[in-house]
């Protein structure tokens, strides 16, 4: 069957989550290494700091890692706005010299774009993997995968889902001990660069949003609290019990929804994908949402695969 090209929004912000795998046999963890991992987090920062995004989280695996973004809505960027994004990538002045309206415009673009910002970490990674450690060929298996976001309760829990991987492979008892992860540079305050957790709580009062975020992200992977440290709150417990996606650990098992169920969020968000989609002929197989407790999604879970933990 021929696959569905990647959903992206066009003429609004966007939320996604971004997946990448390394191509090699199982058991091969080229991103375990200090130096490999290091360089990925410098590139991505790098590349989300130039880009109109900004991120709210990630984790990198020892094979895979994963990126909650969130992408401005495309708008026509100023001559001397672009001049100083260009200047950004592009430090010396000849290599901008000779760009021609068509060309600045094609740049204004690219900035807006998840799958030229996914370009970018990609291939300058790879290059610089295969240079340092000696190797050839490809080095990420096939594409990227993307999935679209489109509500706050779907950004939320998909962020959770994320920071908890490491928890979810055995590989750490805490998120927050993950040092490749949004987890830890949030517990350190190191976390500047990263969208504020208040942008992605706004329900929550200032001074509460980092224990409200700490109390959920430890509530989806039944993580105990630390001596020493508060409790999470009787209110938070009795919340998250009422919504039905919500069960204490949830997030301690592989759910390959949040990576390709294409589109993630609420009911009546996801039927209108669903009828958008089959008008145009791009996605036939299905006529009604996909429910996992109290979020939804595009396409159903996929069996799953003999591999680490997502």
């Amino acid at each position: 069957m021929m696959r569905l090209p990647r959903l992206k929004m066009n003429s609004a912000s966007a939320w996604y989550h971004c997946y990448a795998r390394v191509n090699g046999p199982l058991g091969d963890f080229p991103l375990d290494s200090p130096a490999s991992h290091r360089k990925l987090l410098e590139i991505i920062r790098y590349y989300v700091l130039g880009y109109s995004c900004q991120s709210a989280g990630f984790s990198i695996m020892g094979n895979h890692y994963h990126l909650v973004i969130h992408f401005e809505t495309f708008r026509c960027l100023s001559q001397e706005e672009l001049e100083g994004r260009a200047r950004y990538f592009y430090p010396k002045p000849e290599q901008t010299a000779h760009w021609t309206l068509r060309r600045w415009k094609r740049f204004n673009r690219r900035l807006f774009d998840v799958s030229e910002l996914m370009r970018n970490i990609q291939m300058v990674y790879a290059k610089w993997h295969n240079r340092r450690f000696h190797r050839r060929g490809s080095f990420w298996e096939g594409r990227f995968k993307s999935t679209l976001l489109i509500d706050l309760d779907a950004i939320q829990e998909c962020l959770l889902y994320v920071e908890l991987n490491p928890v979810r492979a055995a590989l750490v008892k805490r998120p927050e001990l993950w040092s490749r992860s949004s987890a830890y540079l949030r517990d350190l305050k190191k976390d500047d660069w990263l969208l504020a957790l208040k942008e992605i709580f706004p329900e929550v009062p200032s001074r509460q949003v980092y224990q409200h975020y700490r109390a959920r992200l430890l509530y989806r992977g039944a993580v105990s609290e630390e001596r020493g440290r508060k409790a999470i709150p009787e209110q938070i417990l009795r919340e998250e019990e009422s919504q039905g996606f919500c069960r204490k650990g949830l997030y301690r098992k592989r759910l390959r929804y949040f990576t390709d169920g294409l589109v993630v969020g609420g009911e009546e968000g996801i039927r209108d994908w669903i009828t958008q989609l089959r008008r145009q002929g791009r996605y036939l197989r299905r006529r009604h949402p996909i429910f996992h407790g109290g979020i939804t999604s595009l396409r159903e879970q996929r069996s799953l695969t003999h591999c680490v933990s997502t």
